[in-house]
């Protein structure tokens, strides 16, 4: 009866120990929800809107400031060739969602001073740069 055991105790083990059947995948907000965001807002109801923990956190205590990341997909519509140009083609399917993006949200005590995402970011200093070009090039 002990043999019996242990050997059941060893294949359980052994069983959950396994690598294979577990997928890590990492948790991703919506462009959706980003849209609900709103400066003032608190910290806790910034995770709220999200629908999930943010993915890293940076603080500064001298100036009691917080910035929260968020890993965030944008949505994509898949449309089948014979279908293309077909009204019923914009509405069908199942939603889904690619190009994994950031977003970060600056807090000063606990309230949402700013966010942006990443790819906001870069257009920025493209504009910023093409404006600066611009003002050199006028002068």
């Amino acid at each position: 009866m002990k043999n019996i055991l242990y050997i059941a105790l060893i294949f359980v083990f052994s069983s959950c120990g396994s690598s294979d059947s577990l997928v890590v995948k990492p948790e991703f907000t919506t462009t959706g929800s980003i849209y609900s965001l709103n400066v003032g807002m608190s910290e806790s109801s910034v995770i709220n809107q999200l629908g999930i923990s943010p993915y890293d956190i940076t603080y500064n205590l001298s100036e009691n400031t917080k910035v929260l990341v968020w890993n965030y997909k944008r949505p994509y519509h898949e449309i089948n060739r014979k279908s293309k140009g077909d009204k019923s083609s914009l509405s069908s399917g199942s939603k889904r969602y690619q190009d994994d993006h950031k977003l970060y949200a600056h807090f000063t005590n606990g309230v949402l001073v700013r966010f942006y995402t990443d790819s906001g970011m870069d257009n920025s200093k493209k504009l910023f740069n093409s404006k600066h070009n611009l003002e050199t090039i006028t002068k």
